[in-house]
């Protein structure tokens, strides 16, 4: 909801509100990054170490665990909700292009899984080697998003607005 209600905005241009997100992901998705790292750190390079387990015997134990799926489940959320956000803008009219472009998104994110999985068990990539993959997946992805925003037109009304409640300029429909 967050990252669909600034994508959706129409007082500032589909560019900005891309940016706008795309930043919120990156704060977001590097906090998740940095309290893996902590969690991952004492272990790393010890083949006998075990992973922290989380539980509830000292708020250390959990908080951190804790708070870093939260940055992450959100993290993903965002970024799902953007990236078919960017499908639309940039296909608007065109349901046939954009039902095309869902379906490579599907490919590539079911071939980043698979690369993922691919790295599982830890005894093929520690957990720490899986946790600097990911972030350099990430600085890359968030590289090539940046390279693919849409125009800096003046956006039309959002779809939600007539839902919401809100006002549409004369002219417009939802």
């Amino acid at each position: 909801m967050f990252a669909g209600r600034l994508l959706d905005a129409t007082h500032r241009s589909k560019r900005r509100s891309a940016l706008l997100v795309l930043a919120g992901f990156v704060v977001v998705t590097a906090a998740s990054f940095v309290l893996g790292g902590v969690l991952e750190w004492d272990v790393r390079g010890n083949a006998d170490a075990a992973p922290k387990k989380a539980g509830f015997n000292a708020a250390t134990a959990w908080i951190t665990p804790t708070a870093t799926f939260l940055l992450w489940g959100w993290s993903d959320s965002q970024i799902q909700t953007y990236t078919y956000w960017l499908i639309g803008a940039l296909y608007p009219d065109d349901g046939s292009q954009r039902t095309r472009m869902v379906g490579f998104f599907k490919l590539v994110q079911s071939l980043g899984w698979c690369v993922g999985f691919a790295m599982l068990p830890e005894d093929r990539c520690s957990d720490f080697a899986q946790l600097v993959v990911q972030g350099a997946f990430f600085g890359v992805g968030t590289l090539l998003a940046l390279l693919e925003l849409p125009s800096g037109e003046a956006p039309r009304a959002s779809l939600n607005d007539a839902a919401l409640g809100e006002t549409l300029l004369p002219g417009e429909t939802a």
